[in-house]
């Protein structure tokens, strides 16, 4: 599944300019896009056929629930992303994302985001997070 670190954990190279701290190594990028999301919102409920991305939290909080969709009679699994997590998704695994408060970050796919590209590959769901986890769920 998916896999969460802080950005602060990553390696980072400290001298009298200033810090870099590393995001990503090694990967191939098609999209890069800031999100912005309104509070009580909720995004994605989907999961993509190819396609991965990985998501910094730039400013806010998300309550991310995900599973394998092979496993969709199980409860997705809830993580909670501050600023500076870093998330990183796998393909084949659904995905919703909650906001509890105003909310900014940074997405970067494997894939190019254009509408084609993107709709090729995502597989959306058509129902709530209310629907799984019923008066649990704001």
């Amino acid at each position: 599944m998916s896999e969460i670190i802080n950005i602060k954990d990553n390696p980072s190279y400290i001298d009298d300019r200033g810090r870099i701290s590393m995001v990503l190594e090694s990967c191939q990028i098609g999209s890069v896009s800031i999100i912005n999301s309104e509070p009580q919102k909720t995004r994605a409920n989907h999961f993509h056929k190819t396609d991965n991305h990985v998501i910094l939290i730039l400013e806010g909080q998300i309550e991310m629930y995900e599973r394998d969709i092979n496993k969709l009679d199980q409860k997705p699994i809830k993580y909670i992303l501050n600023k500076g997590d870093i998330y990183k998704t796998e393909n084949l695994v659904q995905h919703t994302m909650f906001f509890p408060c105003y909310t900014s970050f940074l997405c970067l796919s494997k894939l190019p985001r254009d509408t084609k590209n993107y709709e090729n590959d995502t597989i959306r769901f058509n129902y709530s997070l209310k629907d799984i986890f019923g008066d649990h769920f704001p």
